[in-house]
């Protein structure tokens, strides 16, 4: 019982790590941990994993404002790196129609939209940056083993009931020493919930049943039955 029990939980939070991020209006406090982990584009135009790049965040759900049209995050970012660099961006896609636009105060105050990240990473729907210049130029950032904090809203046409997150990508540049010649890289990030989504609870509490049922059919067995 307790190795399925453990399935049944790592399967779970498996599963909520790999979808995209869902926040419904009534989840205020909720907190997502984006991971990131940092690429390098090497001389053939491809692209690597590096251990020596990488970001932690967490993002915290404040609640909702504007009659239900905006939602509210504060946010802590982390660059964990293993070699000097700066943290110049993070950016993710919004994915619903209604999204109209965002706002940002502290370190990562600057808001772009429909940026094209390095390395085919494809286009994010909103990106938040430390200064004016582009999500993806070398100007400014997070320095190596330093945090800096922000909030950031997101703005739609009409209230939505939820809103998901996904494809969590962030900038590093000035990479000293170099990896492999290059002076940045692209991080991506693995974000997951500290709970499971309502599908999930779901699905385990239909497991935990199958389990209790299994254990009394066995219980009303006599040891010459079971035998």
């Amino acid at each position: 019982m307790k190795i399925l029990l453990a399935c049944l939980f790592g399967t779970a939070f498996a599963a909520s790590a790999q979808a995209a991020v869902v926040i419904h209006d009534y989840n205020v406090g909720r907190v997502i941990t984006v991971q990131y982990r940092g690429y390098i584009d090497n001389d053939h135009g491809g692209k690597y994993l590096t251990p020596l790049i990488t970001a932690l965040q967490t993002i915290t759900f404040t609640g909702v404002s504007n009659g239900g049209k905006t939602y509210n995050f504060s946010v802590s970012t982390s660059n964990t790196s293993s070699v000097s660099s700066l943290l110049r961006s993070f950016a993710f896609d919004v994915e619903t129609a209604k999204f109209k636009s965002a706002s940002a105060t502290g370190k990562f105050k600057q808001v772009y939209y429909n940026t094209a990240y390095p390395l085919n990473s494809g286009t994010r729907d909103v990106c938040f940056t430390v200064t004016s210049a582009s999500c993806t130029t070398h100007d400014g950032g997070l320095a190596k083993g330093t945090t800096a904090t922000s909030t950031f809203s997101l703005t739609f046409k009409v209230a939505p009931v939820k809103v998901a997150l996904d494809d969590f990508v962030a900038k590093l540049h000035t990479l000293n020493p170099r990896i492999d010649g290059e002076t940045y890289s692209i991080a991506y990030g693995t974000a997951s919930t500290a709970t499971p989504e309502t599908a999930t609870w779901v699905m385990m509490l239909l497991g935990f049943g199958a389990v209790g049922g299994a254990m009394r059919r066995r219980r009303e067995l006599s040891p010459l039955q079971i035998a």
